[in-house]
Parts: C-alpha cells; structure tokens; sequence
C-alpha cells in the first residue's frame, strides 16, 4: 500500500519549526501552557488551605522577617509545627512559600507565581530532558504530552506540594542523565543537588532515589557479577526490609502517658490518684486516659518510613481496593476518628494510634494474604486506565483512552526496540517506582497521585516510536558480507 507524503507546504513549516533553536519550542509551548493554567487558578480562585502546607510556610515566613523564632514555631504547635516535625520529606514547598514573607506580598498572589514558576520549569525541563534522549521531534512531543496532562492546570490553583513534585521529576531526572553523559564534577554537583531536593518533595521520591540508586549499582555490578545473583540479593534485600518492618509494627510503642484509676463502674468512675505509666501497661478497665500527656522533646523523622506512614498505608491496603474518589479512605479515617474519641482511646498519640491500625490490619492480610496480593496488579491497571470504570463523559473517557493507549504503545515498542541503556533503565525506575508505590499503598492510590506515575512515561514512553525495529538496523557484519 503507497503512503501519501506531506503536501510541500506542510513539510516545510514542520521542518522550519525544528530548525529553529530548542529556547524556541520551548518559549512557544509556554506561551500556550502558562496562560491556561493562571487563567484556570484565576478563574476558580487560588486555595491557600490544606493540611498544613501553606501555614507552615507561612509560619517559616515570619522566621524570616524575624517576628518568630524557629523554636517559637516548634513549641507553639497547631498544623505549622506538626508538618514540620512529621512531613520532613515535603519541607521544601514550604521553604518556597515561605519566601513570601520577605517579599511582602499575598500568600494567594505568591501560590499563584510559585506554581506558575513550577510549571515552567516541568515543561522546560521535560523538553531538555527528552533532548538527551533523542531529537527535537522527540523533544517537543514530550513537552506537548507534558502540557496534555490535564490535572496540572487545575491542581496549579492549590497550594500542594505535588505541583514541586511533578517540576522535580524531570529536574531530577535530568540531573541523572547529564551525569551518566558527562560524568563531570560539575554534573556530579548537580546530580547531588537535584537528589536532596527531590528528596524533600513527596514521600515517594525517596523510593525513587532508591530504585534509582539501585539501578545505577545493578548497572555497575553486573561487570563482575551474573543477573541471577543480582536478581537474588535483591529478593533477599527486600524480604529483610519487609521483616523488619512487620518486627516494628508489631512491637508495642513505649510511651509515657498520664492516666488516673478508676474505683467504681466504669460508666462513672471516681477518679482517686494520677500516674504516669507506659502504653504497654495500660488498661482500659481500670485506667482513664488523661488528655494532657507530658511534654516530649521535639524529634523529626522521614514520614515515608514512620510508623504512622506505614500503619495507614497497611490498613488501606487491606481493607480498600480502588479508593474512588477517597470515599474508601474516608470511611476509614472516619473510623479511626472515632476510635480516638472513645473515652478508652482519648489523646492517642500518632505511635499508639499507628499501634492499633497495624494490629487490625495485619490480621486482615493473614486472613487472605492472595487476596491482599492480588489487589495490588489491580490497583495499578484501575491507576493507569481509570477510563473503563469511571463515569466520566464520553469526551473525557475518548480522551484519557487516547492518551494511555498511545503511551502503552510507545512503552510496549521501548520494551522491544530499546537497547536498555542506563539512561534509559534509570527514567523508567520513576515511573514503575511510583505506580508500584500507588498500587501497594491504599492510602494514596486517589486519582490525583496518579499524575506523577503519567509524568514519568510521558518522559520516556514515547522514545519507543522513535526507535527502529531490532531487525532493521544496521549489522555491521552483516553489511561486511553484502
């Protein structure tokens, strides 16, 4: 069958616009994507609330000015000094609002600038990005892709640290593949810098410097080692890691708590004398929780890897599977909320409470440890083709369908074309990271967390069309006997 080619005019503007320099493409995308997304922040209002996100940063802001000290914020408590002591792995998007506090002007004016800037930077660094992986063809169909993805122009109104989280992927990736190209101190710099920075956006790019740093050491130690051994210290290095954590959900938290005996039926106690005892020695039947407990020391640590973290994400694994909407989630915040209003459970700490969820979840993965499995692979297809049971208009399902299918594609073609280089290896450990993530942690497997799973293929899937079948390229032996 004959292809009609491209009428002369039609070839001529494609091949001027990728004639012309890269600061070019990515101005002209710009200048469609930035005015979209504040048309859409202005029109429906920027949200300076959340779950402490915004007053943190508002709370580092005054440090700045020097109305309040650091240790000011700490011991004040309230939302501020809870995201900062508990959400270490997210402190940098309230650094970047707290520099409003210096500059003077509205938190709502500084959230609208600082996503916009992020914004930017997501389209600008997916299109450098995607240079070093191919031309400026390649380049330019990831930055579309990138401006494709709707959620990004209404998540731009929220002063959320997943707008940092999506800039950063690139960014970080990036800062990666320009040291495996390079391998400079300079890049070496960089690469470094873009890893602590990543670090400080989401929980989940932790394990994406992980799966990273575990590729690029897989990729160093297969020179001296086989694949079936590195695969097998792998296996043994997880399996380590998930004992470990079932020995620390299990242990009981030692705390010190305030409590007063009762004497008398439990529905009217008369309260005799106050004592401090550990959580491990409390009873319900003959204690009662007294709401002040005494004053701890100040302690920060990565949530990723907290009890609390890790508690939730095993009572929704176990107990939801898809999550539509949060209303899974609610359901079981709403549960644990009225847990900790019991007169038996008043005041549980984050640890105690951790306590309780892993100890009602726990026993519902041992009831049916397949099952539990099983919804994992079912999780992460609902996460990247939510078109087949959401009820979405026909317009948006077309759309989403188009879009995940074309992306499938390109990473089925990758998988059969690609030559697997580290580069390559290294910008597909984001994505998988993060989908596997999603699909093994109930709590966060919400539509909205899947844009970061999206914007790690879009950086890479595409490459797969790009490439030329196996069979097709050039042999050099082959071509010695021709």
């Amino acid at each position: 069958m004959r292809v009609l080619s491209q009428s002369p005019p039609i070839q001529r503007i494609r091949s001027g616009f990728l004639a012309c320099n890269s600061l070019t493409h990515v101005v002209s995308i710009l200048l469609i994507f930035i005015p979209l997304r504040i048309f859409g922040s202005l029109r429906d209002g920027i949200v300076a609330e959340g779950d402490g996100v915004v007053v943190a940063g508002v709370e580092l802001g005054r440090v700045w000015v020097g109305e309040l000290s650091f240790g000011q914020v700490l011991s004040a408590g309230g939302l501020a000094a809870e995201f900062i002591r508990e959400r270490t792995t997210q402190l940098l998007y309230p650094l970047l609002i707290s520099l409003q506090g210096p500059i003077g002007w509205s938190v709502e004016t500084h959230i609208l600038v600082l996503n916009t800037i992020l914004g930017a930077s997501l389209i600008a660094g997916s299109y450098y990005l995607a240079l070093r992986l191919g031309d400026k063809a390649y380049a330019f169909l990831v930055a579309l892709l990138m401006c494709s993805l709707t959620p990004l122009y209404w998540i731009a109104r929220f002063g959320i640290p997943d707008n940092l989280f999506y800039a950063m992927i690139p960014l970080f990736g990036l800062s990666v593949v320009n040291w495996y190209q390079k391998k400079t101190r300079k890049s070496l710099i960089i690469m470094i810098i873009g890893v602590i920075g990543f670090a400080m956006t989401r929980p989940e790019a932790i394990l994406v410097i992980l799966a990273v740093t575990l590729v690029s050491a897989g990729n160093f130690l297969r020179r001296y080692l086989s694949l079936r051994f590195l695969l097998a210290g792998a296996c043994l290095s997880l399996a380590m890691m998930c004992g470990a954590v079932i020995a620390v959900l299990n242990s009981i938290p030692v705390e010190t708590m305030l409590v007063t005996f009762k004497d008398g039926p439990a529905t009217v106690p008369s309260l005799k004398a106050t004592a401090s005892i550990n959580l491990s020695d409390f009873d319900p039947t003959i204690h009662v929780r007294v709401q002040k407990r005494p004053p701890g020391s100040s302690s920060f640590y990565w949530d990723l890897l907290s009890r609390g973290h890790i508690s939730w994400g095993l009572a929704m694994s176990s107990q939801t599977l898809l999550n539509k909407g949060g209303a899974e989630f609610d359901r079981l915040q709403f549960h644990y909320s009225r847990l900790v209003g019991d007169a038996s459970f008043e005041g549980l700490s984050t640890d105690e409470l951790a306590y309780v969820m892993s100890s009602e979840a726990i026993p519902v993965i041992q009831s049916n440890p397949l099952w539990y499995v099983m919804k994992i692979p079912i999780r992460g297809l609902a996460l990247l083709f939510p078109w087949t049971y959401q009820p979405w208009s026909l317009p948006h399902v077309l759309y989403e369908a188009a879009y995940t299918i074309f992306l499938s594609i390109g990473l089925i073609l990758l998988i059969r074309r690609g030559g697997f280089q580290v580069q390559q290896l290294v910008l597909l450990a984001i994505p998988f990271t993060i989908w596997l993530f999603l699909s093994s942690y109930g709590i966060d497997n919400d539509l909205k967390h899947r844009n970061g799973i999206f914007v790690g293929l879009n950086q890479i899937a595409p490459l797969g069309f790009f490439l030329a079948p196996r069979s097709r390229r050039i042999n050099p032996e082959i071509d010695s006997h021709r």
